[in-house]
C-alpha cells in the first residue's frame, strides 16, 4: 500500500495560498504540524492536507466575517 505524500509546496500550491503562510501558522500552531519528516522536510498524507484545508477556510470565514461587521 503505497500513501502519497506532499510537501510544504505542494501543499501550498493545493491550496491556492503562499508556502510562507503554512510556515507561519505551523510556527504559531495555528495549525497542526504534519506527522512526517523527511530530511528535515514536512511531508503531508492527503488525510492532513483536507484537515488542513478545513482549518484555513475555517479561518478566512471568520477574518471575512470580522471584516463584515468592522465595515458595515
Amino acid at each position: 500500500m503505497t500513501t502519497e505524500l506532499f510537501s510544504l509546496g505542494d501543499v501550498a500550491r493545493m491550496l491556492a495560498v503562499k508556502p510562507h503562510k503554512l510556515h507561519y501558522l505551523i510556527s504559531t500552531a495555528a495549525v497542526a504540524e504534519p506527522q512526517l519528516r523527511v530530511a528535515g522536510k514536512r511531508l503531508w498524507n492527503p488525510t492532513e492536507v483536507a484537515a488542513l484545508a478545513k482549518t484555513l477556510e475555517t479561518q478566512m470565514a471568520a477574518k471575512a466575517d470580522r471584516q463584515r461587521r468592522t465595515n458595515g
